[in-house]
């Protein structure tokens, strides 16, 4: 704000001047109006008295003469004055005026490089503002996205866990059906296991279980041998695969009986 004020003081400064010299210029046409018409006064003296039948003698005319010369000599030396009074006036005035045109100069090259400076200001915020709201524009859609995944996590663990409630249910029904299961058929399986103890007892086989076919060792308590065997149950039928078990477990004794003998 203080430069706008300088360049009003220097305008108005200038105004001044002008107005001065305007003056002084008033001054001096008045001075030469009052001139010019004690001159036509004194012109028209003349032409009075020379109408007057031509009245006036050499001495009057030259009376008016010298008066003519005293009075242009008189204004002519006023006239010199405020000539002189002017131009020193106007080379003041001219001094003053290029004093504060040049003052008026810098102000308005300063207010034009603050100017400059506010505009470059102004681009690079402008600048930072189109790129914050570029990352403003980026962060929102990241947003969006986080927020769809985090829509699809959670509709992937509400089915997850309705999986998991459906092979726990599963899991529970299976273990329900199993202990039913053992309870209903315990007396079953007691059972034949006390059966499969005598079988293993009077005909000495232990059991392979390892693989597909009917395999194990037939075990001769008194003579502590071990006799494998091994029936593809696939090549014949139950009752075929019965015969042929007790066939070798009859050939196995039966070795055992033919070296008592001899």
């Amino acid at each position: 704000m203080e430069p706008a004020a300088d360049m009003e003081t220097a305008s108005a400064s200038t105004s001044t001047s002008a107005s001065a010299s305007a003056s002084a210029s008033a001054s001096a046409s008045a001075s030469a109006s009052a001139s010019a018409s004690a001159t036509a006064a004194v012109g028209a003296m003349m032409d009075g008295r020379l109408l007057q039948e031509n009245a006036l003698s050499w001495p009057e005319v030259q009376e008016i003469c010298k008066e003519l010369e005293h009075l242009y000599r008189k204004d002519a030396q006023k006239d010199a004055a405020r000539v002189r009074a002017l131009a020193r006036k106007r080379k003041e005035i001219s001094a003053a005026c290029q004093e504060k045109k040049n003052t008026a100069q810098q102000q308005l090259n300063q207010l034009l490089g603050n100017v400059r400076e506010w505009e470059q200001q102004s681009n690079t915020a402008k600048a930072r503002r189109d790129e914050l709201a570029k990352k403003l524009q980026e962060l929102e859609a990241l947003k969006r996205e986080m927020v769809a995944q985090l829509e699809r996590v959670r509709v992937d663990e509400q089915s997850s866990k309705e999986s998991l409630e459906r092979l726990l249910d599963t899991y529970e029904t299976a273990r329900q059906e199993a202990l039913k299961f053992q309870l209903e058929h315990r007396n079953e399986i007691d059972r034949a296991k006390h059966f499969m103890s005598l079988y293993a007892a009077v005909t000495g086989i232990k059991w392979d279980f390892s693989g597909d076919s009917i395999a194990g060792e037939i075990h001769i308590p008194r003579t502590q041998e071990i006799v494998p065997f091994e029936i593809d149950s696939t090549q014949s039928n139950d009752f075929e695969t019965a015969n042929a078990l007790w066939a070798k477990i009859d050939a196995a004794f039966d070795a055992l009986d033919n070296n008592d003998e001899l």
